[in-house]
């Protein structure tokens, strides 16, 4: 990107080197306090009298004069040292000086974009809260964190508990009863509900087990908040009865769904045993 400097400041700028650089010479070669200042300020007299008409010989023309109105006020070798130190400067590089002086520059100046990220307001000072309820808060909500996850976890398993009831249910309502010819009726029937009751306790006991490891994460996680030392403002800590996880409750209706289902083999298995008995005779 294109800038044009401040032609003033630049100018202000080689004229304030030019200024330290001519006091510095003067101090160096042994001059008064006075003698610096009168040498400086003449200097500076012909710098500022540089412009766009100006050439070197008129600027040399202006120098001898000056310079004879300075000898009263400087000593000889005063004179020779200053006009030693302008000839190397003003006169030597009197184009560089005259393109500082007059001409303003355009350079290239890079420019990069960068998005910078700024903090929100605070909230009111009346929100605040002490530092002891702020780390009381923090470890419950770490506490209720990992019961989310936990609770995540046993929705996945009564997903998978629904399913298996439904292979229970769909393999009791079609259990079959065994044709042995050596096996009486009352046997037969004797092994159909015995293979029916152990295919329900199976899947009871998981139910009842991911039920029971529900609660007993329930009451650890609550024992666990209540441990913790509550600050006095916010009173005592708020207990909560144990929350069913729902596959007790499936347990229960799937229970009773099975009885109904099993009184009703069971009279069937007696209509066909009648039967049997009526076609022997």
């Amino acid at each position: 990107m294109l800038v044009d400097y401040d032609h003033e400041n630049i100018l202000e700028g080689s004229r304030f080197l030019l200024e330290s650089d001519c006091r510095e010479f003067c101090t160096q070669r042994g001059f008064t306090k006075n003698q610096t200042e009168i040498s400086t300020a003449f200097c500076l007299k012909l710098f500022d009298s540089i412009d766009n008409d100006l050439t070197l010989p008129k600027l040399i023309s202006n120098f001898q004069q000056e310079l004879i109105e300075l000898q009263s006020d400087l000593t000889t070798r005063c004179c020779t040292i200053i006009s030693e130190y302008i000839t190397t400067t003003l006169f030597q590089h009197f184009s560089l000086y005259k393109y500082v002086a007059t001409e303003p520059r355009t350079v290239l100046k890079k420019q990069l974009e960068e998005t910078i990220e700024t903090l929100e307001a605070p909230p009111a000072f009346s929100t605040g809260i002490s530092d002891k309820i702020w780390a009381y808060n923090y470890k419950i909500k770490q506490i209720d964190g990992e019961v989310a996850e936990n609770d995540a976890k046993r929705a996945d398993e009564v997903v998978d508990l629904k399913t298996d009831r439904r292979e229970v249910t769909s393999q009791l309502k079609n259990l079959p009863i065994s044709d042995a010819d050596n096996l009486t009726i009352r046997e037969r029937i004797r092994q159909m509900i015995q293979a029916s009751i152990t295919t329900q306790s199976d899947l009871t006991t998981k139910m009842l087990a991911h039920e029971l490891g529900a609660a007993q994460e329930a009451l650890f996680k609550d024992v666990e908040k209540v441990v913790i030392p509550r600050p006095s403002p916010l009173g005592t800590f708020p207990l909560r009865p144990v929350p069913s996880r729902g596959a007790a409750r499936e347990t229960r209706d799937m229970n009773s769904n099975i009885a109904s289902r099993m009184s009703v083999s069971q009279e069937t298995t007696r209509k066909s045993a009648g039967k049997s008995r009526g076609s022997k005779r």
